[in-house]
């Protein structure tokens, strides 16, 4: 597919699309710890929106990009809210804006559930599930460009959880 080649050869997009597995998931954590009874308020009502039975179109259209920077607000973070903000700007000015075009209609809806699985944890303040959802969210996405990067990145997921499970050896000395 042309647009996915072009998109991986665009070297800004995958420095930001790498930028945003590194913070994000962080975010999302930040945003379950602190989100106020208003926010959660507002994230329930972005799912109610639009009951008509196209709710993934809508929210493709209309809150991708927001979903993301309302969970940069709510984790009261303005450095990084403001980082992300300046990233997603730049790939609104990409042809990354086009990716949901693009790709099969499932992709599109997995997109719009992965997000209401995050705002779910959110929901139930379940910090760690949000973290990891929204690294797998964005993890799919790099994948489906097929970064050369996204290699690494389940390289290192699986380097983590070797060192977790075994961080007792590390400390027994």
């Amino acid at each position: 597919m042309r647009f996915f080649d072009e998109l991986k050869n665009n070297t800004t997009v995958e420095m930001i699309m790498e930028t945003r597995i590194i913070i994000e998931p962080e975010l999302a954590y930040y945003a379950t710890l602190r989100a106020t009874e208003d926010d959660i308020s507002f994230l329930k009502d972005i799912f109610m929106e639009n009951t008509s039975g196209n709710r993934e179109k809508f929210f493709k259209e209309r809150h991708d990009f927001n979903f993301h920077l309302f969970l940069a607000k709510c984790s009261k973070n303005t450095i990084l809210e403001n980082l992300l903000f300046s990233m997603l700007d730049q790939l609104k000015g990409s042809d990354y804006l086009k990716f949901n075009q693009h790709v099969e209609l499932e992709a599109s809806t997995n997109s719009y559930e992965n997000h209401k699985e995050i705002a779910n944890a959110i929901f139930h303040k379940d910090a760690l599930l949000a973290k990891e959802l929204m690294s797998q969210h964005l993890a799919v996405r790099m994948d489906t460009i097929n970064f050369p990067t996204t290699k690494i990145l389940q390289h290192l997921k699986k380097l983590e959880k070797h060192v977790k499970k075994n961080k007792s050896i590390f400390f027994m000395a």
